[in-house]
């Protein structure tokens, strides 16, 4: 069964989980040589980060742990392109 990942909720969102999670599927499109799928995931993760940024400031504690997946997500992006 598929998993829906970017499925509306009418819950919270948890933003490292989504960040982590990102990455997590980015990483294993790219170990399947899918690289335009894992080049969208990578990008649109990038891009949510990139939008919400304000929000993360406010979560001191999972500051470290979102800096250094937005590195880590970087550099995979840069080994798909």
């Amino acid at each position: 069964e598929n998993i829906e990942l970017h499925k509306k909720s009418q819950y919270s969102h948890v933003p490292a989980c989504q960040i982590s999670t990102s990455y997590y599927v980015g990483f294993a499109y790219m170990m399947m040589r899918r690289y335009a799928d894992a080049i969208r995931t990578l990008s649109s993760a990038l891009l949510y980060m990139q939008r919400t940024k304000q929000l993360f400031s406010s979560r001191s504690y999972q500051n470290d742990q979102i800096n250094k997946q937005t590195e880590q997500m970087y550099h995979l992006l840069a080994i798909c392109l």
